[in-house]
C-alpha cells in the first residue's frame, strides 16, 4: 500500500470510511450494479461534494438526457442550475447511440460504433480542456459497449477510453451495468481495467449493499455493508454487517 497516495472524498462519509479516506486521486473508479441501485446518484453526489470543495466537475451522460438528470437531482435538493451551474457541467452524449450503421467521412466509410466512440473521446477531451474539471463522471459505459459485437472490440474501446480519462488530470467515476452477481460470474472487461471497483446491489429482501471489489494502491474494507438512498442521496453504514446470499457478491 502507498502511504503517500492522495485521496478525495466521494461525498458519502460511510463510503469514505470503507475506502479509508476516499477514492484515490486522479484514478478511475468503476461503480457497477443492476438497475435502480443508485449508480447515477453516487456520481452526482461525488460531483456535488467536489463543488462544495470549489472543484469543477464534468458529467458525461451516454443514456439519459442531462435535463432529466438535473430534474431528478432536485429530489435530493441538488439544484445544478441554481447552485452548481458554474462548477458542474453536463455533456449530452446520448445522441451517439442513434447513429446509422455506417458513417461516411469524405471517401472513407466506417462503422457507427467506431465513429461514436471517436466522437465521444473527442467531446470529453474538448470539454475537459475547456473547463479543466477535477472530477469527471461517465454514465454509463454499458451504453457505449453495447455497440460492439465482440469482447476484443469492447476491451479495446474501454482501454482507449480509460487512457483518455487518465490523461485529463481528474478523478473519474465510470458507471456500468452488472449483469450477474454470482460469485462465479465472468468479470466484465471494465472491472479488469479500472483501478477501483465498487459493487452496488439490491438483495431480494430489499436491503441495498455496497462492496469494494478492489482499490489499487490502498487498503479498504473487505466486508459488504448496507446503504440506503434517502432525501440527501446515498448513506452507507460502515459499522453494520449484512448477510448476503451465496449467489450475491
Amino acid at each position: 500500500m502507498r502511504p503517500d497516495l492522495k485521496k478525495i472524498s466521494t461525498g458519502i462519509s460511510g463510503l469514505d470510511e470503507m475506502l479509508n479516506g476516499g477514492v484515490p486521486k486522479k484514478r478511475i473508479c468503476l461503480v457497477t450494479g443492476g438497475p435502480g441501485v443508485g449508480k447515477t446518484i453516487l456520481g452526482l453526489q461525488f460531483l456535488v461534494n467536489g463543488a462544495h470543495q470549489n472543484e469543477k466537475g464534468l458529467f458525461v451522460s451516454l443514456e439519459e438526457k442531462p435535463s432529466h438528470i438535473i430534474e431528478n437531482a432536485l429530489g435530493f435538493n441538488w439544484d445544478f442550475k441554481k447552485n452548481y451551474e458554474e462548477k458542474v457541467k453536463f455533456v449530452d452524449a446520448s445522441p451517439l447511440q442513434t447513429l446509422h450503421d455506417e458513417i461516411k467521412i469524405g471517401e472513407i466509410t466506417i462503422g457507427s460504433e467506431q465513429f461514436s466512440f471517436a466522437t465521444l473521446v473527442s467531446v470529453i477531451k474538448k470539454e475537459a480542456y475547456r473547463i479543466k474539471p477535477k472530477r469527471i463522471v461517465l454514465d454509463s459505459l454499458t451504453a457505449l459497449l453495447f455497440q460492439f459485437d465482440n469482447n476484443f472490440d469492447r476491451r479495446r474501446a474501454t482501454l482507449e477510453l480509460f487512457q483518455c480519462l487518465n490523461e485529463l488530470d481528474a478523478t473519474c467515476i465510470v458507471t456500468s451495468e452488472l449483469r450477474s452477481y454470482s460469485p462465479d460470474r465472468e468479470l466484465q472487461v471494465e472491472e479488469y481495467l479500472a483501478q477501483g471497483v465498487i459493487l452496488l446491489a439490491t438483495l431480494p429482501n430489499g436491503i441495498r449493499t455496497v462492496h469494494i471489489e478492489k482499490m489499487r494502491g490502498t487498503s479498504h474494507d473487505l466486508n459488504t455493508r448496507p446503504y440506503q438512498i434517502g432525501e440527501k442521496g446515498i448513506e452507507v453504514f460502515p459499522k453494520e454487517t449484512v448477510t448476503v446470499p451465496s449467489r450475491y457478491l
